[in-house]
């Protein structure tokens, strides 16, 4: 078979993660197509702390297909780097200095570029997720529970849908305007972290084990 041209175009609807093959044919005057898996699923990590940074980077690893472009600390730089680099999707705290995550998202969504903005935060409001909505946010996921939504978070956007589903269904909770939540808020953004360091030590015990149990096969004591 005599091929007389082909041509490579990126599909839209594989996020970027894959290119299609057109093949003509001599012969027999048709395409021919295949598929082939070649340019990562680009994703950019804004949080003002680098070990949040650090445990989102190791939960996301898991897929060798996704690549983490870019980290930021904070809004201002998130923004610059999705100027530049134009991720697949862009997971953003809502606490960071110079420029918070909302009014980074705002100005992301101003840009008019194919990445999905995924808000990573600590705290679930009814209020909090209209302003999503009304900022282009595409979906959130709380801290608490990273380790088992992150990764479904991430593959929803890339699939072009919304991922506003996590506790929707929670009462929230009564603010009693006699105290103050500052105690309660800085012990849970301190638990937030300690799970997340807590899940990055477990990764890399995991992977020091597995390392000594190859050596331990490959050279018998």
């Amino acid at each position: 078979m005599s091929v007389c041209s082909e041509q490579t175009f990126r599909i839209p609807a594989f996020s970027g993660s894959s290119t299609l093959n057109l093949v003509w044919t001599l012969e027999t005057g048709f395409c021919l197509y295949r598929v082939r898996c070649a340019v990562p699923i680009k994703i950019l990590i804004a949080d003002d702390h680098e070990i949040v940074r650090r445990g989102v980077r190791h939960i996301l690893k898991s897929r060798p297909d996704w690549e983490v472009c870019a980290e930021a600390a904070n809004g201002l730089d998130a923004v610059a780097a999705v100027k530049r680099l134009q991720p697949d999707v862009t997971i953003l705290d809502i606490s960071m200095p110079v420029m918070s995550g909302l009014d980074a998202a705002r100005e992301i969504a101003r840009l008019n570029l194919p990445t999905r903005v995924l808000i990573f935060t600590m705290h679930y409001s009814k209020d909090l997720l209209r302003v999503f909505h009304d900022e282009g946010v595409r979906g959130y996921v709380l801290k608490a529970h990273a380790a088992q939504e992150l990764i479904q978070a991430v593959e929803t956007l890339l699939r072009g849908n919304t991922f506003f589903h996590s506790d929707e269904g929670m009462p929230e909770a009564q603010e009693r305007p006699t105290y103050s939540r500052k105690p309660l808020l800085l012990r849970q953004r301190l638990e937030a972290g300690l799970r997340l360091v807590c899940g990055l030590l477990l990764g890399i015990a995991q992977s020091a084990f597995q390392d000594e149990a190859r050596l331990n096969w490959v050279m018998p004591s």
